[in-house]
């Protein structure tokens, strides 16, 4: 039989850092064992694997291409190396990552609602530069970013 969680398996180590992006505090450390405490499923299918988290976050790696998925409910918080997370250690500001760079619509948490312009700021190893502001329609917002660009969004 199939052991339930492979330590060495791609999907498991982004299911695991993605947990720790949503989860942890600076000042805190989740270990393996804790971020696993909280798997609820996973599911095996011809097309896909599935994690599913007692916090309501699911991540997918369909098998042909091996794009990952994490979900929050419906909504989606990453595909593949684009991220839109948030971050609770910070208040309601939300982290955009991508490794290859584009544009994508990304739909904004619950406590967004409501919001019409998020403030953009560019993220490096070493500052936090301002790049302006940007509209929010109906709950979703459009980033177009560099490959390895990192900015932080605040609701205005």
């Amino acid at each position: 039989m199939e052991p339930l969680v492979h330590r060495h398996d791609y999907t498991q180590t982004m299911t695991y850092k993605i947990f720790l992006a949503w989860k942890s505090k600076p000042t805190q450390c989740v270990s393996f064992e804790d971020a696993l405490a909280l798997i609820r499923r996973h599911v095996h299918t011809p097309e896909s694997y599935e994690v599913h988290f007692s916090n309501d976050l699911t991540t997918t790696v369909r098998k042909r291409d091996r794009r990952y998925r994490l979900l929050h409910g419906d909504r989606l918080l990453a595909e593949n190396t684009d991220v839109l997370l948030p971050t609770p250690w910070a208040g309601n500001g939300l982290l955009s990552y991508s490794r290859t760079g584009g544009r994508r619509t990304w739909e904004l948490p619950p406590d967004w609602h409501g919001i019409t312009r998020a403030e953009l700021h560019h993220l490096t190893a070493k500052a936090t530069m301002p790049l302006g502001t940007l509209a929010v329609n109906a709950g979703q917002i459009t980033l177009g970013l560099q490959p390895g660009q990192a900015i932080y969004l605040l609701p205005l």
